[in-house]
């Protein structure tokens, strides 16, 4: 079943049909989530709350707009939500101390190195400013259009279009800089 068929029989009253929704896009919403938090067991529980907002909020879809945009809507603004109260958190709490994890990895060298690669761009990703790691976790995470973009974030297309430049060029002056000391 296609997701328009999903979404008409939900509104005609088949709640039945939500749980469909869910499981066809479950797993995007919790990339996004683990995209833009960078913690799997948060994302889980956000994912769990967005899709409690969606189910709560259904029946002030606006047909006109694609499910999936509204979707991601309401799953942005809840993960930006948290993020804000973990900030919030944070200051509260300056003097302890952040640890990160060391685990050894026994792949092989060129698996090791693309992983690390990976590690290292996401890393960079979230120290990305707010506004930009959004714009670059939809457009390359979720690979949506600047005009989804656009409708999720409420903004105009052009707007997109520079925070991604932004982003790009603060990813690749930061991965520069991580370069020339030698690594992270």
């Amino acid at each position: 079943m296609d997701l328009k068929q999903c979404v008409d029989k939900i509104l005609a009253g088949e709640k039945e049909y939500f749980n469909v929704l869910v499981k066809q896009l479950q797993v995007k919403v919790y990339s996004l989530a683990v995209k833009m938090t960078g913690d799997k067991e948060e994302a889980k529980d956000l994912t769990q709350e967005i899709f409690l907002k969606i189910y709560k909020s259904f029946a002030t879809y606006d047909k006109s707009v694609k499910i999936t945009t509204w979707i991601y809507r309401i799953a942005t603004n809840t993960c930006i939500d948290y993020l804000r109260k973990k900030k919030e958190l944070l200051m509260l709490n300056e003097d302890q101390e952040i640890q990160i994890e060391n685990r050894p990895y026994s792949l092989p060298d060129k698996a090791l190195e693309n992983k690390e690669l990976k590690l290292l761009i996401q890393s960079k990703i979230d120290l990305l400013p707010e506004s930009y790691r959004i714009v670059v976790v939809l457009k390359y995470i979720n690979e949506l259009t600047f005009e989804e973009i656009a409708d999720i974030l409420k903004e105009p297309a052009n707007t997109v279009k520079t925070k991604l430049y932004r982003a790009r060029e603060k990813l690749r002056d930061s991965l520069k800089e991580t370069v020339r000391e030698g690594g992270e």
